[in-house]
């Protein structure tokens, strides 16, 4: 046999063996743990790869730093108003607390 075809070979299977275990810690993992998670009664965003949710906690902190803070206010929820918002929109049964 040639000596490049055995080492293509043994370069595809390791390809192969680590886009495996990539694909597995980036979709498969996550998503067994988020079913597993709504199945115990926890709620929340669903997964979303690599960016999770980024997007949404930009957001909130863009919308709350313009405002002002008065001394009847809750601070925390300005400090931590993504963390508000999943509160709110999920309750204390959320993957956040």
């Amino acid at each position: 046999m040639d000596k490049g075809f055995i080492f293509i070979s043994i370069f595809v299977g390791v390809a192969l063996t680590w886009a495996m275990k990539l694909l597995n810690w980036i979709w498969f993992r996550p998503r067994r743990l988020e079913k597993f998670l709504r199945q115990q009664g926890l709620n929340g965003n669903p997964y979303i790869p690599i960016v999770g949710d980024l997007k949404e906690f930009i957001g909130a902190m863009r919308e709350e730093r313009p405002k002002t803070i008065e001394l009847s206010d809750d601070p925390l929820r300005h400090v931590f108003s993504y963390y508000h918002q999943i509160l709110t929109k999920y309750g204390k049964n959320s993957f956040f607390v």
